[in-house]
């Protein structure tokens, strides 16, 4: 679909041959046009025009009847098109509805699992039924929740919990995951999630989780507490089998690291007090942490 001179017209890969205005009659022309989501079983497409939602069926329009707006967080899957509208409400359309449902509120940031859709507040996280009802609270009063991948039963993040005594803050970084089905979340002390690396082969997900399934997370154990957390051991972790981890290297002291990427090789970012350098990691390779650079006075950092 290419979007000119305020009509949107379906084109060939070399954009040309294109057709007419693929808009109803009555909608001569439109200001914004935005890709808004997808149906994974079928491969129709969503755009949001001028706050009217579209579906894209690869030969025309269809007015869903449901408004949207380009600046909504959106999250997708074969059940139907998930959203946080301004006002920080969740929101559900079916794909063939018509008409957004409200399953929540208050929310900033949502991600799916299979049957949850996984809310971020200001200071919780909160997993409510994809078919609506009551939800399940996995965190509350954090100071800071850092989502991090999720997969289909399984939602990974960090967590930050502040406590000042006598104007001296003390800082606990837990590296936790929440399982559907479980009551309470699994952490670890002095740890946090660094990244994943998405899988090379296997089964696109259609159903919730990462559509592109996650092959390994990164996890930092031993992490000496702080504003920031620093140092501690590069673990990669099998998230359908947590307790399954291969020990990369020992992250130096006063670095925090951060990477994602593609099967077993990565490239991650350090940084130290501003300072950023490159490191390496072969994810199925014991001791295989090693840093590629290291300028102190220059900032160096993988383009993803």
């Amino acid at each position: 679909l290419v979007f000119e001179n305020g009509q949107i017209k379906k084109c060939d890969t070399n954009l040309s041959n294109c057709s007419n205005n693929l808009l109803p009659q009555s909608v001569q022309s439109v200001s914004v046009a935005k890709w808004f989501a997808s149906n994974p079983s079928n491969g129709n497409e969503y755009i949001c025009v001028d706050r009217k939602l579209y579906v894209f069926d690869g030969n025309s329009l269809t007015d869903t009847q449901a408004t949207c707006d380009p600046n909504w967080s959106v999250a997708y899957d074969s059940s139907g098109i998930y959203a946080v509208d301004v006002q920080g409400n969740i929101l559900k359309l079916a794909h063939g509805g018509t008409g957004w449902t409200t399953l929540g509120s208050q929310a900033t940031y949502i991600k799916l699992t299979g049957n949850y859709v996984i809310a971020l507040t200001s200071t919780s996280l909160i997993a409510i039924p994809k078919s609506g009802g009551q939800g399940v609270t996995i965190e509350s009063n954090a100071s800071y929740i850092l989502p991090g991948g999720v997969t289909a039963n399984r939602v990974f993040y960090t967590k930050l919990s502040v406590s000042v005594q006598n104007n001296q803050p003390t800082y606990d970084w837990q590296a936790c995951y929440w399982t559907e089905g479980d009551q309470q979340p699994t952490c670890t002390n002095n740890a946090y999630w660094a990244g994943f690396s998405w899988a090379t082969n296997g089964t696109l997900n259609s159903s919730g989780g990462s559509f592109i399934p996650i092959y390994r997370m990164l996890k930092v154990e031993g992490a000496t507490a702080g504003q920031y957390p620093t140092g501690g051991t590069l673990y990669a972790v099998d998230p359908a089998n947590t307790s399954s981890m291969t020990m990369l290297g020992t992250v130096p002291d006063g670095f925090g690291i951060f990477g994602s990427g593609i099967g077993d090789h990565i490239l991650l970012s350090g940084e130290s007090q501003g300072n950023i350098d490159v490191f390496y990691a072969n994810l199925s390779q014991q001791n295989s942490l090693i840093r590629i650079t290291n300028t102190p006075n220059t900032n160096e950092y993988p383009l993803f």
